[in-house]
This record gives C-alpha cells, sequence and structure tokens, in this order.
C-alpha cells in the first residue's frame, strides 16, 4: 500500500513550534498541548490569522521544528496543504531533515487533499476532515492530544493512534491484511 502523510502535527511538530513562539511574542508560557483551537484563539486572544500565518512562513519557524516523537519512516508521499512561500519553506526543511519521500505540495484555497487520489493507499493526518475529504482506502488518525480538529467517528472504520510506533503497527497490519486477505485469496463464507 502506498503512505500518505501529512506534514504539519504529524511528521513534524508545528503546533509546538508554533506556541513556542508566540509564547516568547506574547510573553506568557503556555504548554502547546493545552491548545486546542487551530486559529490558538483559545491560549492567545490577542493573536490573529495574519500573525499565525507569517510564523508559519518565517525562517524561526523552521530553524526550530522538530519530527513528532517516534517518527522515522521512509518511502512515502508527503500531502500537505499552505501558502506557496510556506509549502517552499516545508520543502526546503524536509529536504534537510527527512529521507525516502515524495512531496506533494497543495496551496491554501484550493479542494485540498482530496485533489489527491489516494485510492491505492492509507493516509496518516492529524485533522479529522482531511481524512473525512479523501479517498485513502485506509485512513489513520494521528492524535497525540485531544483537540477540535481531530474529533474522530470510530464508527465509520476508521483507526486512530497516539504514538508513532502504534501507527507503524497499523500500517504493517493493513500491509498484511492486503497481502494476504484483501488480495481476494480468502473471503468471508469461503472456508478453504
Amino acid at each position: 500500500m502506498k503512505l500518505y502523510i501529512d506534514f504539519d502535527g504529524t511528521i513534524a511538530n508545528s503546533m509546538k513550534r508554533l506556541v513556542e513562539i508566540l509564547n516568547q511574542k506574547h510573553g506568557t508560557s503556555h504548554d502547546y498541548k493545552d491548545l486546542k483551537q487551530w486559529d490558538c484563539l483559545d491560549l492567545f486572544p490577542n493573536t490573529n490569522q495574519d500573525e499565525i500565518l507569517g510564523i508559519f512562513e518565517s525562517f524561526d519557524f523552521y530553524e526550530g521544528l522538530e519530527l513528532c516523537e517516534g517518527f522515522d519512516l521512509e518511502d512515502y508521499t508527503i500531502v500537505t496543504i499552505g501558502t506557496a512561500k510556506n509549502l517552499e519553506m516545508k520543502r526546503a526543511w524536509c529536504d534537510l531533515h527527512l529521507k525516502g519521500f515524495e512531496f506533494i505540495g497543495l496551496e491554501k484555497g484550493g479542494f485540498g487533499k482530496s485533489e489527491i487520489d489516494m485510492s491505492d493507499g492509507v493516509l496518516v493526518d492529524d485533522v479529522t476532515a482531511n481524512l473525512d475529504s479523501c479517498n485513502a482506502k485506509y485512513k489513520i488518525l494521528y492524535c497525540p492530544y485531544p483537540t477540535e480538529w481531530n474529533k474522530l467517528n470510530l464508527g465509520d472504520g476508521n483507526l486512530c493512534a497516539r504514538y508513532w510506533p502504534y501507527v507503524k503497527e497499523m500500517i504493517k497490519q493493513i500491509n498484511w491484511y492486503e497481502e494476504t486477505i484483501g488480495m481476494g485469496d480468502i473471503h468471508y463464507g469461503n472456508h478453504r
């Protein structure tokens, strides 16, 4: 199965870095795990979207950006959304810190990740709406802590993991399933 992975909040701990910078600018000491709103207004009521977009396009942001704990994969496709400048900087950061990846950057304002045909694989993302809108055969929500953007209806057959070792195990199980059962060798009701 082809593996598609989101960048912000899934490969890179973007929200941690964003809150670090906002703490510096606003003279506060919030923990990024307390952030619940994507616009950051719950922790930083005096911020605005222009300030946040500016941070995501800044050299300072990428200089201190870290990988999410436990991420160490190769042979995957990064599918990420951002402004033209943000996507350029993400790509440069990926070239420096990652290996074995393909990069697909989608500019904000389009149709989002549903523009990419992922029917041949697995999408790992931290945003429920991205999972809901894409056509990936399997969908895994990476959810290290609860927020407004990562609520998931597990009744729809979606998978959820808090740590990268769990995500990697799910991917391994999906690949096993596809190789042994999903290819038509064994069917329900067929007891060979």
